[in-house]
C-alpha cells in the first residue's frame, strides 16, 4: 500500500511537471511571436502558423464558424418570465435587431439547466464566435460546477467591447503584454473600469498581482483566458456578491502556475489559435467600414 501510494504520487508529480513544461514551452513560443507592444495582427497570425501553434489551413473558417456550438442560428423557444425585449430597464439602449434575431445567436448547450444554476453568458471579442473563443478555456472550466451555468453568444458580425465606468458589479482582468490594445498598464489601461455609479468594480493587472512569477509573465490578450489567476478571479466573482477580490484568493500556488487547472497544452494552443482565426474571419467579412461610425446616443449617458 505504501509503495502504491508513493508510486502514484510520483506519477502525478511527473505528469504535472510535464504539463507545466508543455505550457511553459507554449507561452515562450507565443512570447517570441509577440512583443509587449501591439503588433500587426496579420503578421502575428502568420507567425503563429509558422511556429506550428495552429493549423496552417484556415480555408474552412466560414464552415467552422457556422457549425455546431458556433452556430449563429439557434432555436431558443423558451419565453422569459419577465419582459426583456425591447427593454428590461428604461435606461437600456435600443436594439437594432428583432427579438427573434437576437435569440438565434444565443447558444444554450445541452448542459444548460435553465435557472437551476446561475447563468453565465460568455461574449466573445471582434471576429470570434463564443464557442471557438471560450471552448478550450472558460466553457471547459465552468461546465459542471455548482456556481455557474455557461451559455454564449455567436454573433454573425463579431462585436467590439469597451467601457469607461461600470453599470453592474464588474471584474476587469488584463495583461500588460496584450498584443491588440495598448496602453494596458495601471489606471491608464484601456481595460481599466471606473466606478462612477458605485456599483463595485475591481481592476486586476496580472503582472502586478503575480509580479515576477509564472502567472505574471507574458500573456497575450487571449492568453488571459487560460491564466490561473484570471480564472480564479472570475470564479471568485461568481461565488461572491460584487466583483472578484484578489484578497480572497490564495496566490501562493496560483502565481506559480502557467495554466489554470482542468486545462492542458492542447487548450493553450486552441485558445491562442483564436487570434489568427479571428483575423481570418475579419479579413473575409464583406461589410467593412472605412470611417469611424457616428457615436450612438446611448454611449454618452
Amino acid at each position: 500500500m505504501a509503495l502504491g501510494r508513493s508510486t502514484n504520487t510520483t506519477v502525478r508529480v511527473l505528469a504535472k511537471s510535464l504539463k507545466t513544461m508543455g505550457a511553459s514551452y507554449a507561452t515562450t513560443t507565443i512570447a517570441n511571436v509577440f512583443s509587449a507592444d501591439p503588433t500587426n495582427l496579420f503578421e502575428g497570425g502568420a507567425d503563429l502558423i509558422i511556429n506550428g501553434t495552429i493549423p496552417g489551413s484556415l480555408s474552412n473558417i466560414k464552415t467552422t464558424y457556422s457549425a455546431a456550438c458556433n452556430s449563429e442560428s439557434n432555436n431558443n423557444p423558451q419565453i422569459p418570465s419577465g419582459m426583456v425585449y425591447p427593454k428590461k430597464s428604461s435606461s437600456d439602449a435600443s436594439y437594432d435587431l428583432s427579438e427573434s434575431a437576437l435569440r438565434r445567436v444565443i447558444h444554450l448547450p445541452s448542459t444548460f439547466t435553465h435557472s437551476q444554476k446561475p447563468a453565465i453568458i460568455l461574449v466573445s471579442g471582434t471576429g470570434a464566435k463564443g464557442c471557438l473563443m471560450f471552448g478550450a478555456n472558460s466553457i471547459k472550466k465552468l461546465t459542471g460546477v455548482s456556481y455557474a451555468d455557461p451559455a454564449w453568444l455567436n454573433m454573425p458580425d463579431g462585436l467590439r467591447n469597451g467601457g469607461d465606468s461600470a453599470y453592474v458589479p464588474t471584474t476587469s482582468i488584463w495583461s500588460i503584454t496584450d498584443e491588440i490594445l495598448q496602453p494596458q498598464a495601471g489606471t491608464s489601461a484601456s481595460a481599466y473600469i471606473r466606478d462612477a455609479r458605485g456599483v463595485g468594480t475591481s481592476n486586476n493587472q496580472l503582472q502586478t498581482i503575480c509580479e515576477g512569477q509564472p502567472a505574471g509573465l507574458f500573456y497575450t490578450r487571449e492568453g488571459v483566458l487560460y491564466n490561473p489567476m484570471a480564472l480564479a478571479l472570475a470564479v471568485d466573482a461568481l461565488k461572491n456578491r460584487g466583483p472578484g477580490n484578489v484578497d480572497r484568493i490564495d496566490k501562493t500556488d496560483l502565481c506559480q502556475a502557467v495554466v489554470t487547472e482542468k486545462l492542458n497544452l492542447a487548450d493553450v494552443w486552441a485558445t491562442e489559435g483564436n487570434m489568427p482565426a479571428a483575423v481570418e474571419a475579419i479579413a473575409l467579412h464583406s461589410a467593412k467600414v472605412w470611417v469611424e461610425p457616428i457615436l450612438r446616443p446611448y454611449a454618452g449617458h
